[in-house]
């Protein structure tokens, strides 16, 4: 039975492995209007500035966690999202005054990066028109 030995040089390093991904946020063009929207409207309004500070949070929240949101059942992911982003998974984050975020999470190109796509950044009556949901 053969035995291998490792010799290391001054300038060998130990390979490391990262099970720490990267994680970028990208934004539909749809939801960076609405948060350029909330961005400038923010410095005028208090409702408007709560929302935009819930939305730089929830950012901030899914960096550390990319699974922050709420789970939305694939029977309920709207066409839209198939069709225009292939769209397989979809989560939703309750923000203040009833608004609502939508994201999905893909892999970046080199498999070692995580991207969240933020979709929608919307009230609760524009959420409810996306899903079909009527009033009673």
């Amino acid at each position: 039975m053969k035995s291998a030995t490792i010799s290391r040089t001054k300038s060998a390093m130990p390979i490391r492995s990262s099970l720490v991904q990267q994680v970028s946020i990208v934004l539909t063009e749809e939801a960076h209007e609405v948060y350029t929207r909330l961005q400038m409207a923010s410095r005028r309004s208090k409702h408007e500035e709560a929302i935009f500070n819930a939305v730089v949070q929830k950012f901030d929240n899914l960096k550390l966690n990319t699974h922050y949101g709420q789970a939305v059942p694939k029977q309920f992911i709207p066409n839209e999202y198939k069709t225009l982003y292939g769209v397989k998974n979809l989560f939703k984050i309750d923000m203040p005054n009833y608004w609502r975020m939508l994201y999905t999470i893909t892999d970046g190109e080199n498999g070692t990066e995580v991207i969240v796509l933020v979709l929608d950044i919307f009230s609760h009556e524009e959420y409810n028109k996306k899903f079909g949901y009527r009033k009673k």
